[in-house]
């Protein structure tokens, strides 16, 4: 073998190493920047900091806090102030448990506000993702704008049959019609919702709550295969269809000046 060879294939080594090595502190990087527990670190936060920052509210006495999400400009999380890993925790089947989704929608309101525009009940959403479809390890309730097109099917729904199945994405999702989130859905509908599956079972549960024609519709899928089940892609981000011109012209502009 010529020295010339030797020291290409010597190079191509050292070029292969550096190349798998950044690879590796890239990956590092990347899983040292997620942590499950982040959410939960923050409201252990807003537990000792000065105005219980950066929780919008904090509520401990009820067992619940309201933060801002990163996402969007009107999505609002709403988290227990106890450890509460998710959809799956059995403690969501006791009537004594806080009901959270009840709390959630009591603060739709600042969904409007983040967006610049007084919203309609039935623009909003609430969404508890499943196990598969979730980044952090803490129960936390999406309070967003719902995706216009879904809305139109739901509006399409017997409702006078109180419940049924219905296609969305191309995903089956059961369906109930609710007069009120009091007392908690997840407790007061756990048998049609969960029946007796156990804690990892319920883990693939994702949940929707919303409103069509003066009603509460629960909307449950289940995640199986490469379908993750979160319950979250029923919403929109930019609230799409429900703003007012104005509101959507300035939404359209910052999105515009965010991709120069």
């Amino acid at each position: 073998m010529s020295v010339r060879r030797k020291r290409r294939i010597i190079r191509l080594v050292l070029i292969c190493g550096a190349v798998l090595a950044l690879l590796g502190g890239l990956l590092a990087f990347t899983m040292q920047r997620h942590d499950s527990d982040a959410l939960w670190k923050i409201v252990q936060r807003c537990s000792t900091s000065v105005g219980h920052r950066p929780c919008v509210l904090y509520k401990p006495e009820e067992g619940y806090a309201l933060l801002k999400d990163s996402h969007g400009r009107g999505q609002y999380l709403v988290v227990p102030t106890v450890p509460v890993r998710g959809i799956e925790e059995e403690r969501l089947l006791k009537a004594d448990t806080p009901n959270y989704l009840g709390r959630a929608w009591q603060y739709r309101a600042y969904v409007g506000w983040g967006y610049g525009a007084t919203l309609p009940d039935e623009a909003l959403s609430l969404a508890i993702n499943p196990r598969t479809g979730r980044s952090q390890e803490h129960l936390h309730i999406h309070l967003e704008c719902i995706r216009p097109d879904v809305h139109s099917i739901l509006e399409t729904l017997p409702m006078q049959s109180n419940g049924g199945d219905v296609t969305i994405d191309g995903h089956l999702f059961h369906w109930l019609v609710l007069h009120s989130l009091e007392p908690s859905p997840l407790w007061a509908h756990s048998a049609v919702l969960f029946g007796d599956e156990s804690e990892t079972r319920r883990g693939t549960h994702g949940i929707v709550v919303t409103f069509v024609k003066g009603r509460f519709i629960l909307l449950e899928s289940t995640a199986h295969g490469l379908y993750r089940g979160s319950a979250e892609d029923l919403q929109s981000h930019v609230c799409e269809g429900w703003l007012p011109h104005k509101a959507a012209t300035t939404l359209i502009q910052e999105k515009a000046e965010l991709q120069r």
